[in-house]
């Protein structure tokens, strides 16, 4: 009977288990286009490239697609590349930032540099600020004249998010720490890493982390 049990255990260890896959840095997801985060989760997308056409540039340092257009074959005024949560090529997922996040007129999709439970990614962002600005008169050196000056800042903008809630948020080494508590061994090895070190360290522990609590693709 013991053995009866056992067999039927490791039977029912084995359904469990077969066909599902974690996903971390090395797993290559199914190439298409994904309508929602579901999709993402199921490595399902129900959009495939063989039916659309593409019009973007890739940026290789920033790991990101600035894309024109996203459309069915056939039919370039039917885009898109602004309402698909995100798209899988060569294996490699990445995530749009719209237009309006970005402040740039092209929508991105950003690599996810980091994937598993916990994922980031990260983008450039356009930000238009004001500066004061004065004139002075070059004989007396008075000011005639104050106004202000619009300049386009560039700033390196970073998100994060858990697969058991989807909310995207700013990146916050906080609540990374918080995200990872259940592991006292990564987070004590944290507390050694001087501030120079600390964001490539954090960036390995959530590698290692996702890899020891692996999120499970289920179909």
């Amino acid at each position: 009977m013991k053995k009866i049990i056992l067999f039927l255990a490791l039977c029912f260890a084995y359904t469990f288990s077969f066909g599902q896959r974690a996903l971390n840095q090395e797993l290559k997801l199914v190439d298409g286009l994904y309508l929602n985060i579901n999709e993402f989760k199921k490595d399902a997308p129900s959009l495939l490239w063989k039916e659309y056409e593409v019009i973007w540039t890739y940026n290789t340092k920033l790991k990101c697609y600035q894309v024109e257009n996203i459309y069915k074959k056939g039919h370039p005024g039917s885009g898109i590349q602004d309402s698909v949560w995100g798209f899988t090529l060569k294996g490699i997922p990445y995530i749009r930032i719209s237009p309006d996040s970005s402040g740039r007129p092209l929508t991105l999709f950003a690599e996810l540099t980091v994937r598993g439970l916990i994922n980031i990614f990260s983008y450039e962002k356009e930000n238009q600020e004001l500066f004061p600005m004065k004139a002075y008169n070059p004989l007396t050196g008075t000011v005639f004249r104050k106004g202000v000056v619009k300049r386009n800042i560039t700033t390196m903008e970073k998100r994060i998010f858990h697969l058991k809630d989807d909310f995207i948020i700013p990146y916050d080494k906080n609540i990374l720490e918080q995200w990872m508590e259940k592991d006292k061994e990564i987070l004590r090895a944290l507390r050694f890493a001087s501030e120079e070190e600390y964001e490539e360290k954090l960036t390995r522990a959530l590698i290692v982390f996702n890899g020891r609590y692996p999120f499970i693709i289920q179909k």
